[in-house]
């Protein structure tokens, strides 16, 4: 989420005085995805041939969508207080390390080779290989060095409830994972080339559809791994708070109405398959 939309969530609730809705810690607006599209992606073994007669694009016919459901795994989080760029940092390290122990196998099995992408914590101004972390970025997925950042400056217990920044931390390394998994099989560079064909508003609907699907991809990962993740009572209800998010006012429409982002995220939390994830085959009004 920009900073802009934290502040606005944060005034909302003192004056609604919203009692247990989570505090506004910030949903992840990577808006320096576009870096994908500015980066040549390294070689990689491409996905499995689609069916014959089938569209080839791995935007509308790609192998994860038919790798079956993701597994529940078992996985373990560090105990303890997250309030400083060291322990936010393990925190995030180990919900990658349970993305990886999820998502492994179904990359596997779309004939894509498997890489864990890299977490770093980060605050504005700090140096990436995508660029400099700018003021209205919580978090992005850098394709150049397959490397998750997140401005832990915005994820501080104490600041925030321990439960509202656990869940915002996992929330945001799914989502960002959504894109690592988009490189990885080929719909990154497939959605560049999209975007660059496209200007306009059609180049934000192919935003859209990209945000949508990453969102829809973590998903299915949690709704796989609701017991794992313990994500029942208040932890599940700050989850959906996330999950419900999308466009925020004055800003460009590059990630989808709230009305979608819930559709497409529940409907994935519900089949825990990426197949319920392909968004680039979906009408306008689906990722709007």
């Amino acid at each position: 989420m920009r900073r802009a939309a934290v502040v606005l969530a944060i005034v909302l609730c003192a004056v609604s005085a919203c009692g247990s809705k989570p505090s506004a810690v910030p949903q992840p607006r990577p808006t320096m995805a576009k870096a994908a599209l500015e980066v040549k992606a390294p070689h990689r073994p491409m996905p499995s041939a689609p069916p014959k007669g089938a569209d080839e694009s791995p935007l509308l016919n790609n192998a994860l969508y038919r790798a079956g459901r993701v597994p529940a795994v078992n996985c373990r989080f560090p105990a303890g207080r997250l309030a400083t760029k060291a322990t936010l940092l393990k925190f995030g390290q180990a919900a990658v390390a349970c993305l990886d122990l999820a998502w492994r196998p179904l990359v596997s099995r779309s004939a894509v080779e498997f890489r864990s992408p890299a977490v770093a914590a980060v605050k504005v101004g700090d140096s990436t290989d995508c660029g400099e972390v700018e003021d209205d970025t919580s978090a992005f997925y850098c394709s150049a060095d397959n490397t998750i950042y997140f401005d832990w400056t915005l994820y501080v217990e104490g600041e925030h409830s321990r439960t509202s920044v656990q869940v915002a931390v996992i929330y945001t390394m799914g989502h960002e994972y959504g894109h690592h998994l988009q490189e990885l099989t080929g719909i990154s560079d497939a959605y560049g080339e999209r975007y660059r064909q496209k200007s306009g508003d059609a180049q934000l609907e192919q935003t859209r559809r990209s945000e949508l699907q990453a969102s829809c991809l973590a998903s299915a990962f949690f709704g796989a791994n609701q017991r794992t993740l313990a994500l029942t009572g208040n932890r599940l209800y700050h989850l959906r708070w996330h999950e419900d998010g999308g466009d925020a006012a004055g800003f460009p429409r590059d990630h989808g109405s709230p009305g979608n982002n819930r559709a497409w995220s529940r409907a994935a939390f519900a089949s825990k398959n990426p197949a319920s994830c392909n968004t680039w085959a979906a009408p306008a009004k689906k990722v709007s």
